[in-house]
């Protein structure tokens, strides 16, 4: 390894290095298990998935860029509304995103194991706020950031608000916050 490591670039070397140490970064489609949801005492259920930070993510700095952190949850909303919704088209999901905040806590490196663990903070009776927390996907003590969001429920067709749904707020109550 060394051999090969001293013929080439030093730039691409470190991506070498990356490669061989972490064999299943840059296979982005390669999850054998998408998603697992465990207890915690303070939440029903934390939804979470493995994220793959890709090369693409990275900026100037050396980690992760601040913009990327709201498309790592846009990730996890999308999967977490698959999975409890009885239809996957993300076309017909009954919201829209009217906040999203992020607290940035420690940077993001190309070879960072990262998983997103979701969950519900509140739900209102026409909007519910979902909380986030990127942490290692090794060592969950280990966290990168943590963030909310606000979906309003909405009626596209009206172009109104609308009342949570009812299978909706059965399927958000499962992961909701106790405290």
């Amino acid at each position: 390894m060394q051999q090969l490591a001293a013929k080439i670039p030093w730039n691409h070397n470190i991506l070498l290095m990356e490669k061989v140490k972490y064999p299943y970064i840059f296979d982005f489609m390669a999850i054998e298990e998408p998603f697992h949801e465990r207890e915690e005492k303070n939440v029903k259920k934390i939804f979470k998935i493995q994220i793959h930070v890709r090369f693409r993510d990275i900026d100037g700095m050396g980690h992760v860029n601040n913009a990327v952190f709201f498309t790592y949850f846009e990730e996890g909303r999308k999967a977490f509304f698959q999975k409890n919704s009885t239809d996957s088209d993300i076309s017909v999901f009954p919201f829209i995103l009217a906040h999203t905040g992020c607290d940035f806590i420690n940077p993001i490196r190309l070879n960072t194991q990262l998983a997103l663990e979701m969950w519900v903070k509140k739900i209102g009776n026409k909007s519910f706020e979902l909380g986030y927390s990127l942490v290692d996907f090794i060592d969950e003590s280990i966290t990168y950031a943590k963030g909310e969001s606000v979906q309003v429920c909405f009626d596209y067709g009206e172009n109104k608000s609308i009342a949570v749904p009812p299978e909706l707020m059965q399927k958000l109550s499962e992961y909701m916050s106790c405290a």
